[in-house]
């Protein structure tokens, strides 16, 4: 009899064990979305904030300077969106512009544009190029682009399901 009990139990904890290796990641109930991993792409970032600075040539605009805490901020936001943990879009955006302003002092504007696109064949120009030109058929994705800012900041990342995740936050600082 004691061979029989341990032997259900030994079954039961083989059970588990098995079953609890393929569990689905967690699902976040704000977004009923679950978590996946992600990988940041700065050559991307480098090359959608290049293509961003060519647009605003092409449109008389001056060129935006690099800032690497507007960076951090969009990077932190792509990774949230491409991971699941929220929804794509400007999910607290409020916040990230009172953490720029309180980081930056004087700010008279922030602004952001995001996006999806897929890997393609990861080639950083022509990914950057995608998001370039969808922000670039869109009215405030545009505007974004074209205003009074003068730094900028981009955050790339990719997920194993082979899609890629850019923040682009814009701001002007100083007087």
């Amino acid at each position: 009899m004691k061979f029989f009990s341990w032997t259900l139990v030994g079954l039961a904890l083989l059970t588990l064990i098995i079953t609890g290796c393929g569990r689905k990641p967690p699902v976040y109930p704000e977004t009923g979305g679950t978590v996946e991993s992600v990988v940041p792409m700065e050559d991307v970032a480098r090359e959608i904030a290049r293509e961003v600075r060519t647009y605003r040539a092409q449109n008389g605009k001056t060129p935006l300077s690099w800032d690497s805490s507007l960076a951090s901020a969009a990077e932190t936001h792509s990774a949230a969106m491409g991971s699941g943990r929220i929804p794509l879009g400007h999910y607290n955006f409020d916040r990230r512009q009172a953490d720029i302003t309180e980081n930056m002092g004087f700010v008279s504007g922030v602004a952001e544009n995001v996006g999806v696109v897929s890997f393609g064949d990861g080639n950083a120009r022509a990914i950057a190029k995608q998001f370039v030109r969808i922000w670039s058929n869109s009215a405030q994705h545009r505007q974004n682009m074209l205003g009074e800012y003068n730094i900028t900041g981009v955050g790339v990342v990719r997920t194993n399901g082979g899609k890629v995740y850019a923040t682009q936050l814009f701001a002007r600082v100083g007087r």
